[in-house]
């Protein structure tokens, strides 16, 4: 069709009604988990709309963890206007097991991590990690990760024990043990975190053999804005994160601090200069 005037229509102008939409691939991911992304394209008024809104939610199941690929096709449907949509996913692996290492602190490290995902069909993840630092420091962390807890509100609970050897640079040793909860949108660059944590630490400014004990029970407050094209080796874009803490809460130490980091990766021919 063309409007008056014999002026082609746009083809993303043009309106379309989705009266259905059909969900492949999901073994075990629960149907709703997909069909609240899609939620804003079955409204959509037009085909522009409707493309945007599909790759959007696309992009968010991305974000999820749990599929492999997404694959959107649209198909006309009995009035002239109708559009039916099918979705098609790939569901990654349940299990995920890495190694990686790296340096901190002039101390080499061995990180095994393990991951179990989506195994009550909600996108939810269970994780382990061990990591061993060839001067005798090690960590244990366990998480528990619900990408839509409550609406679109991200949960990540977490169960930490470290022990650091800071003998060679600063003659102590440092143990903490503790839990943190943290809530973030994802549609919003900041995070809350609680976090209970019991520290002792070994020598210092104390006795050789004299243990040192204390308590921190904090809130934490973080701004991100991230646009790295990797988070471990990136080569282009930016990283600004912002952390306020107040610690006293129900009692143990009392302290307030804000902590600023920055990043900047810019790509010349074959290379990357990283600031």
């Amino acid at each position: 069709m063309e409007p008056q005037g014999g002026k082609p229509r746009n083809p993303l102008d043009i309106p379309c009604k989705v009266t259905g939409i059909s969900i492949r691939g999901n073994q075990r991911t629960k149907r709703e988990v997909i069909e609240r992304e899609l939620r804003a394209a079955a409204t959509a008024k037009t085909h522009g709309e409707l493309a945007k809104e599909l790759s959007a939610a696309t992009g968010r199941m991305r974000a999820l963890d749990a599929f492999h690929s997404t694959v959107c096709d649209v198909d006309v449907g009995e009035d002239v206007d109708d559009v039916k949509v099918t979705i098609s996913v790939e569901e990654r692996g349940r299990h995920t097991l890495g190694t990686s290492a790296q340096v901190t602190g002039g101390e080499g490290w061995l990180d095994v991590a393990w991951v179990y995902r989506n195994f009550l069909g909600r996108a939810e993840q269970a994780r382990g990690t061990v990591s061993v630092g060839h001067l005798g420091s090690n960590q244990i962390k366990l998480e528990a990760i619900q990408p839509k807890a409550i609406g679109n509100m991200r949960a990540h609970a977490q169960l930490f024990h470290q022990a650091c050897n800071h003998l060679t640079t600063s003659s102590y040793k440092e143990s903490r043990q503790g839990a943190s909860f943290t809530a973030a949108s994802p549609d919003s660059p900041t995070a809350l975190t609680y976090e209970l944590c019991f520290r002792s630490v070994k020598g210092g400014t104390a006795s050789p053999d004299e243990v040192e004990n204390s308590i921190k029970s904090s809130i934490r407050h973080t701004y991100l804005h991230d646009t790295r094209d990797d988070k471990r080796l990136p080569t282009r874009g930016n990283l600004l994160r912002n952390t306020y803490e107040v610690a006293g809460f129900f009692g143990g130490n009392t302290f307030w601090r804000e902590q600023l980091d920055m990043q900047m990766h810019r790509t010349f021919g074959n290379l990357t200069l990283s600031v």
